[in-house]
């Protein structure tokens, strides 16, 4: 990359990632990780750690060091992290918390570094925690902080000069009382304090530095009948929460509803709430219906329409705009080992476009956006050595304002080979063929394990890669994988520092996992 050759960044193209976890049973837990991004100078230019004690009689656990916490539906606290909308049209509606978790990752901003416990007397459960951390950002000359980077990325002297440059303190307390399977109430208080003020760049966004926020949350199951929700209420006085029902008629077959509403001056600085925009959890109304129905051991259909306004401008478009967005899919097994998915997808919602008119000036206007995906799927598993997946999928992206539109077209076919005990192959061979990055196509990919790769793919070219994963010995494995991409019509690739030099991009990896 342009970065390294001109030597703007400050170190190595080498990424690398240590991690040691450690356990005394069901008592004692400890985990240390150091990590290293591509261009930084550091072994360890991010490093993290936890220890956890657990206590039976009283149910007590106590974690130290760096860990995060979800609650309810994530209105109020929720790692940087959840499931948005997708194939599963049932799971992403209701959010299912795990309370409070060491943390053990390379994200190097959305996390606790403090204290924090919970303590269980049934039906009374009682979190309390305490977080002071320095984190990422830009601070202006007047000593403003204007934007906190999620990148966490350490290569230039202008992304140096953000590193750790702002304190965040947080301490809040979650109360929730169980009554048995049937009913579950909660509620959450979360305080931030941060060591430099922040400039608001909207109307509604956060400025000052500090904020508040409490919130309240139910769950109430009857005879395969689910109410939840959350509801909560920030600093500014506003109040913004999701409701939802869930219904089970039978095993494979759901239906969920859910309503949010999250005002344009409703700030919640660590939640992750359900959305269009999934964690924005301000500025956003909707109505989200998805239905799952197992129409044989062989059929299963699913489909979900979601109906979405944004009342207020966003961060990329400075005008209040509203939306639709519709999932059919089904899941066929005509016969064993054999698997066919097909999916389509149309979503439409304004979008801010910028054209020239007759006197050649440009002019932004507020347009209808549409993107349809269709796609299929098919999966063979020949023997539990070997199998077979293979992928078409067609994308169309039109403006009302302008004829025509862009379209793309992806196809891959991938196999999954164990020829010994010990090891298995994983490799893929893609084409694809866009108009624009605006007709993209991503496809999830087999990766390192504890890591996942998701790219778009745009332009005109093809991709492949292999991972393979060998089991040294019986507590050791050893895995690589290695990918190449092409791109047919382009000299360079990318932008910027992270321009590379012709048209290929290619990437080797390999870990070590050990486990004692």
């Amino acid at each position: 990359r342009k970065g390294f050759q001109d030597g703007t960044y400050v170190g190595s193209p080498w990424k690398s990632y240590n991690r040691l976890l450690t356990s005394y049973g069901p008592i004692v837990s400890a985990g240390v990780l150091i990590d290293k991004d591509a261009g930084e100078k550091r072994l360890n230019d991010f490093s993290s750690g936890f220890l956890v004690l657990k206590t039976r009689r009283p149910l007590f656990k106590l974690v130290t060091g760096d860990y995060f916490l979800e609650a309810a539906q994530g209105v109020t606290l929720w790692r940087s992290l959840g499931f948005s909308k997708g194939l599963d049209v049932i799971l992403p509606a209701k959010k299912t918390a795990r309370g409070l978790s060491p943390y053990i990752s390379s994200d190097e901003n959305n996390f606790y570094r403090g204290a924090a416990g919970v303590a269980t007397l049934a039906p009374i459960e009682v979190t309390a925690f305490y977080s002071n951390k320095k984190i990422d950002a830009s601070v202006d000359s007047a000593g403003y902080v204007t934007s906190i980077s999620g990148f966490g990325t350490h290569r230039t002297e202008s992304e140096l000069r953000g590193r750790l440059a702002l304190r965040e303190k947080a301490a809040g307390a979650r109360v929730v009382i169980s009554l048995g399977k049937t009913l579950r109430l909660g509620s959450t208080y979360h305080s931030l304090r941060y060591g430099k003020p922040f400039v608001a760049k909207r109307l509604y966004d956060f400025s000052g530095n500090e904020a508040h926020i409490i919130g309240a949350d139910y769950d109430i199951l009857w005879k395969g009948i689910n109410l939840f929700g959350e509801w909560a209420r920030s600093h500014t006085r506003a109040i913004g929460g999701i409701s939802g029902l869930s219904i089970r008629f039978s095993k494979g077959s759901d239906f969920v509803l859910s309503v949010r509403r999250y005002p344009r001056d409703f700030i919640s600085l660590h939640g992750y709430a359900f959305g269009e925009r999934n964690g924005a959890t301000q500025n956003e109304y909707g109505i989200y219906t998805g239905l799952r129905v197992r129409v044989s051991p062989a059929i299963r259909l699913s489909a979900y329409y979601d109906q979405f306004e944004f009342p207020w401008r966003t961060a990329t478009i400075p005008f209040p705009i509203r939306g639709t967005d519709f999932l059919f899919a089904a899941d066929l097994r005509p016969f064993r080992r054999f698997v066919l998915e097909l999916k389509y997808e149309s979503e439409k919602k304004g979008d801010e476009v910028t054209a020239e008119d007759e006197f050649g000036r440009d002019i932004t206007q507020l347009v209808d956006r549409s993107q349809r995906n269709g796609r299929v799927t098919a999966t063979l598993d020949v023997s539990r050595k070997l199998r077979f997946r293979g992928r078409l999928e067609l994308v169309k992206v039109e403006y009302s304002a302008f004829a025509g539109g862009k379209k793309g077209i992806l196809l891959y076919q991938d196999l999954r080979w164990r020829p010994l005990s010990r090891l298995t192959v994983d490799a893929r061979l893609i084409f694809f063929d866009t108009d624009s990055y605006d007709s993209r196509i991503y496809e999830f990919e087999s990766d390192l394990r504890g890591t996942f790769f998701n790219p778009g793919l745009y332009g005109q070219g093809r991709r492949w890669y292999v991972v393979a994963r060998y089991l040294l010995f019986d507590r050791v494995e050893l895995s690589a994988k290695y990918s190449e991409t092409y791109r047919d019509d382009v000299k360079v690739i990318g932008s910027g520092l992270d321009e590379i030099s012709g048209s290929t991009d290619n990437r080797f990896s390999g870990q070590l996992e050990i486990r004692f």
